[in-house]
């Protein structure tokens, strides 16, 4: 695939920061370019072309990334920042993503299907 296509069916750094800073103000924490395009590449990956897919993804997942920061030893409320919240919340309600994301995680736990 060209490179410019590829570009053209994935999230740029710039709208996954603008984004994560709208989202999750409360999580934010300055990101390096770096890990933002991770990220970006990450999503591409998976099939996240746009804002709008990943907000659809996302919606509603809060409570349960609550819940799931509470539950884990080393973690707290607002633990996650707001990549980290990206990341842990898609793996907990999109199987492909936690699959892609987290390939040891051996728990038998299904997503959660919001």
């Amino acid at each position: 695939m060209d490179d410019s296509v590829g570009d053209a069916l994935r999230i740029s750094s710039d709208e996954l920061k603008s984004y994560l800073k709208r989202r999750y103000p409360d999580r934010w924490r300055e990101v390096s370019e770096e890990e933002l395009s991770e990220l970006s590449q990450e999503l591409s990956e998976v099939g996240y072309t746009s804002i709008a897919m990943l907000d659809d993804a996302l919606r509603g997942t809060d409570p349960y990334l609550l819940d799931h920061e509470d539950s884990l030893p080393y973690a707290h409320r607002g633990y996650f920042t707001a990549t980290g919240a990206v990341r842990q919340s898609l793996a907990l309600v999109d199987e492909e993503y936690r699959e892609f994301k987290y390939p040891d995680d051996d728990s038998d736990e299904s997503p959660i299907v919001g």
